[in-house]
């Protein structure tokens, strides 16, 4: 009587996986006879992957993209039964953190202007596009690289973004807030009189009573 294979079944579910970042899936098998073997027959799994014997897909997946593949599970008996699978290697996130500023309340003055302090940064590993800065109201002020132009008194609401690439995608968008208030007449102003530097509310004066 010629032996009849049993019917080998491949399981598992193989999830999706991110640019640079570890990978690890256990594919499972159904009626083999001793010690099964899995190799991919068709297909290919995303780079940097690789399927070992027992049936481990592991690695660091370098390309984005789905890819497509066929796993064949083989037994002592020289039985086998494959299964088709696919796997989708997405990009991988930008994470920003944009601190509040030093300074979160100044006095307005028309054309008036400040740095940004501190600045954003990202984390690392990111697309290595450079953080651009940008005014989510231009009516009350203007940015210009790092440097803030005061336009109006309000909220001036400032963007920090992060463009991505092929392997990143761009970072979601973080905001910090400068209220930028209207001094009133109560509010002490020393102005000189040799030039045009001003003293506002909030810096430090030397004076003495004679």
């Amino acid at each position: 009587t010629p032996y009849v294979c049993p019917t080998l079944t491949v399981g598992g579910t193989p999830g999706p996986g991110t640019w640079g970042q570890a990978y690890s899936a256990t594919l499972t098998q159904t009626g083999a006879l001793g010690t099964p073997s899995y190799a991919i027959t068709s297909g290919s799994l995303p780079p940097g992957l690789t399927l070992s014997p027992a049936g481990v897909i592991s690695g660091t997946p370098d390309t984005i993209g789905t890819f497509n593949f066929t796993v064949t599970v083989s037994d002592n008996s020289g039985c086998s039964g494959s299964g088709v699978y696919a796997i989708t290697i997405a990009q991988a996130a930008q994470t920003l953190t944009f601190p509040p500023q030093t300074v979160t309340s100044r006095w307005f003055e028309p054309a008036d202007t400040f740095a940004i302090d501190p600045l954003a940064s990202s984390a690392e590993p990111n697309s290595g596009s450079p953080i651009v800065y940008s005014s989510l109201d231009e009516n009350v002020c203007e940015v210009s690289g790092t440097t803030v132009t005061m336009v109006a008194a309000g909220a001036c609401r400032i963007a920090a973004d992060q463009a991505g690439n092929a392997n990143f995608s761009p970072a979601t968008q973080v905001m910090v807030e400068v209220a930028l208030v209207t001094p009133t007449q109560a509010d002490l102003r020393i102005e000189k009189t040799t030039d045009a530097t001003q003293v506002r509310i909030g810096d430090t004066v030397a004076y003495s009573i004679v």
